[in-house]
């Protein structure tokens, strides 16, 4: 099997919205995960390359951070005091904790950015969307399934008369 088909799994939705994003212009696409640099880096950098995604910038959570959700948060405030002129963000997460804490994140970021001051302050609301995307589960068709369990079970019988056998000789000759 290809690199590019090993890691694809059955939820094309997620990469067509990464596609999407990475041929506008106008927009900054980062994949930020939760797996460690060490010892992931690679295998995630092998991912995006077999599925040829273009991400402007690919952030795995270094050791300090101890949570998922804290690493992500604090990138995303960085990221969001780096590009000041941003208008929108759109965050797509599978967990739905995580999706409910950036909605919170995210309404307390734009009440710091828009204080209630006169005159207006120059920076207008942050645009936010935060979708829960959920893999599609996928299932083999019955008849495929018992005829993939059967041929795993009569490869491992085979083996094992093959290592008894090798056992026996060894023990008549000995």
């Amino acid at each position: 099997m290809n690199e590019q088909h090993k890691w694809i799994n059955a939820n094309f939705y997620k990469l067509s919205l990464v596609r999407q994003s990475v041929q506008r212009n106008d927009t900054l696409t980062v994949l930020i995960t939760g797996r460690l640099k060490y010892p992931f880096a690679q295998l995630v950098s092998r991912i995006v390359a077999s599925q040829e995604l273009d991400f402007d910038m690919v952030c795995l959570k270094p050791k300090e951070f101890q949570g998922t959700l804290e690493f992500k948060k604090a990138f995303l405030e960085e990221l969001l005091q780096t590009y000041t002129e941003a208008e929108e963000i759109r965050v797509y997460d599978d967990r739905h904790k995580h999706v409910k804490e950036f909605r919170e994140f995210f309404i307390a970021f734009n009440k710091r950015r828009m204080p209630d001051t006169i005159p207006p302050p120059f920076h207008k609301p942050l645009t936010v969307e935060v979708f829960q995307v959920t893999d599609i589960e996928a299932f083999l068709d019955p008849g495929i399934e018992i005829t993939q369990v059967q041929r795993m079970i009569n490869e491992q019988d085979a083996q094992s008369i093959q290592i008894s056998a090798a056992l026996n000789s060894q023990v008549g000759q000995s």
